[in-house]
């Protein structure tokens, strides 16, 4: 076997998506098989209409703006950006909240998230500023 670990993933992989396959398949609730084509159908118009056209722009954008010793710090800085966001989003949007649990969300997530986007550009402005002064001497 030349790939062990990878071999090793892919059947991990293959093994939890068949038990999720077989888990949906055999529920007995109608409602469950739709909730999951939507969620699929969603995702896979979400990915092909907004994700991947952003994705695109800012690729672009990036190679056109940014000098190239930059770059890779500013492709991190965005990558993690988007991690967050995307498990931030739903906290920031209120899903989740209903008026009877006051308790629910009671955080201000808008400034936590933006407390945290703020840290990470932060640290990725001081790493590839002291990269530069490294690259210099």
């Amino acid at each position: 076997m030349k790939y062990p670990l990878r071999t090793a993933a892919a059947l991990a992989g293959t093994g939890m998506a068949a038990y999720g396959i077989v888990g949906l398949v055999g529920s007995t609730h109608t409602h469950s098989l739709m909730s999951a084509a939507e969620w699929f159908v969603g995702g896979a118009l979400t990915h092909d209409l907004v994700l991947a056209p952003v994705v695109i722009v800012l690729g672009v954008l990036l190679t056109r703006m940014v000098p190239g010793w930059v770059r890779p710090y500013v492709q991190a800085g965005l990558f993690i950006t988007a991690a967050l966001t995307l498990v931030a989003l739903p906290f920031l949007l209120g899903w989740g909240y209903h008026a009877s649990n006051p308790s629910a969300l009671p955080l201000n997530y808008g400034r936590g998230y933006g407390i945290a986007v703020a840290c990470v550009w932060t640290l990725i402005a001081l790493t590839a500023w002291l990269r530069s002064r490294l690259r210099a001497k």
